[in-house]
């Protein structure tokens, strides 16, 4: 519970039971020549500490910077010293501030969706946030064709017509009907 130190004054201790209202106290400091009071408000509040970020999942592009991640912290009471860590280790890249708790970064290596377990801790508590993240080569875009239309003769050898694409990787190609016989 809470408590007034005969001798000092001091008022310490740990509430165990929150109140619905603050309540008021009168406390008395005295000696031989006379006194003095005070009235003194506590309320006592149930401690909670909750940690959110925009999302709960994110899916990343390798090699792209990413767009911060900037937790939401709520503290009742406001507690002070704020900590971020994360298990297992964020995607090799990315990497979150140790006392703002923002991820930020570019991940340089691919990883299925997984989950990351964020955790706060301040002196009110601790609290915790499950973030998922998928890193994946980023979707090809903008294919085309050295040459396009390609006008081709008849039984004379065609120049490579090399493709391009504006984003990503290409791991392999098909075509949608066979090409004409040569």
């Amino acid at each position: 519970g809470i408590n007034l130190n005969a001798t000092t004054g001091v008022i310490t201790g740990t509430p165990t039971t929150p109140t619905s209202s603050v309540l008021n106290f009168t406390v008395t400091a005295s000696n031989s020549g006379g006194l003095t009071t005070a009235v003194i408000g506590i309320s006592v509040t149930t401690a909670s500490v909750a940690i959110s970020y925009a999302s709960s999942s994110v899916s990343l592009i390798l090699n792209t910077p990413m767009a911060s991640l900037t937790p939401s912290i709520t503290s009742s009471p406001p507690g002070t010293g704020s900590s971020f860590t994360v298990s297992p280790a964020l995607p090799t890249g990315i990497s979150i501030h140790p006392t703002t708790g923002v991820i930020s970064g570019t991940p340089t290596v691919g990883i299925a969706s997984s989950p990351f377990d964020i955790s706060f801790t301040n002196s009110t508590g601790n609290a915790h946030f499950i973030l998922t993240i998928a890193v994946a080569e980023a979707v090809p875009a903008g294919l085309t064709y050295a040459q396009n239309p390609a006008p081709y003769a008849i039984t004379k050898p065609i120049a490579a017509n090399n493709p391009s694409v504006t984003q990503g990787v290409v791991a392999s190609y098909s075509v949608s009907a066979a090409l004409p016989a040569g």
